[in-house]
């Protein structure tokens, strides 16, 4: 009698036990139910509120150095000045807009920037202006003792603007009614390529002589152009570095019976 009665009350706990598992287990359903349903909602009335901006804006800062090499309108390349010694480097600030809708494919690129360029002569050669400001590269007139290098430094403000091909940021802007939200996303194995103009002006220029044993000698006015314009562009090559070259079309010194164009080819970091 004992056991039969054990039995039944475990029957009956069993019962009521799955009874209530049963009743928790709707209850926990129904909850899930109703949160995934107000959840769905909340992003339908979002989504039907999110506007993607067609045009965005982005800024970046530009670092670029390299070479420099002068070229008349018959040779590519003059011999007289040291290659590897004539350098550039330019530090400037850059805006970047797409010009299709909803796509970053194509793009303007414009800014601001700092150019330092300097030319190194071969075998001391010094530059000389005339009373007539012709410019001309010769020996000096007196080789004094304990010179070590020869250098003509001058420096632009400009204003490049380019044409973009590529990004390497693909995602932008989405607005919300409680605010702003900003994100985006980058593919790093874009290839870009991008090509324009600048122009703008001669801020400062010398020619300096520099002693081993005594300060150095500086020379101004050498008859530098006042104004500055030429072509440049760039290539972005993905997991590498971005390839930069830029032309002067503005002689380096004016009025002269044969102009000289700096050309310079280097690396440039700043392309997002």
């Amino acid at each position: 009698m004992k056991l039969e009665y054990a039995e039944e009350t475990a029957k009956k706990i069993e019962e009521k036990y799955l009874e209530r598992e049963a009743e928790l287990y709707q209850n926990l359903k129904s909850e899930d139910s109703q949160l995934n349903t107000s959840e769905r909602e909340t992003y339908f009335n979002s989504r039907n509120n999110i506007s993607e901006y067609p045009f965005h804006l982005n800024n970046d800062l530009v670092l670029a150095f390299g070479l420099n090499s002068l070229m008349n309108d018959y040779e590519p390349f003059q011999e007289d000045y040291e290659f590897t010694k004539s350098l550039f480097l330019e530090l400037g600030w850059s805006w970047k807009t797409n010009l299709i809708p909803y796509r970053d494919f194509l793009n303007l690129r414009y800014g601001i920037s700092y150019q330092i360029n300097s030319f190194s002569p071969k075998k001391d050669q010094f530059f000389y202006s005339d009373e007539d400001d012709i410019v001309t590269l010769g020996d000096r007139a007196s080789n004094i003792d304990g010179e070590k290098s020869i250098k003509l430094i001058y420096t632009n403000l400009v204003l490049p603007i380019h044409l973009e091909f590529g990004s390497r940021r693909y995602r932008h802007v989405r607005t919300f009614k409680n605010g702003n939200t900003s994100f985006s996303r980058f593919n790093r194995n874009a290839f870009i390529f991008g090509v324009g103009v600048y122009g703008g002006f001669n801020l400062n220029d010398i020619q300096r002589v520099r002693y081993f044993d005594r300060k150095d000698e500086l020379y101004e006015n050498l008859n530098l152009s006042n104004f500055v314009y030429g072509f440049s562009g760039y290539v972005s090559i993905p997991y590498l570095m971005t390839l930069y070259a830029k032309i002067d079309r503005s002689p380096l010194f004016k009025n002269q019976p044969e102009s000289l164009y700096n050309v310079s080819l280097g690396i440039r970091f700043g392309i997002n």
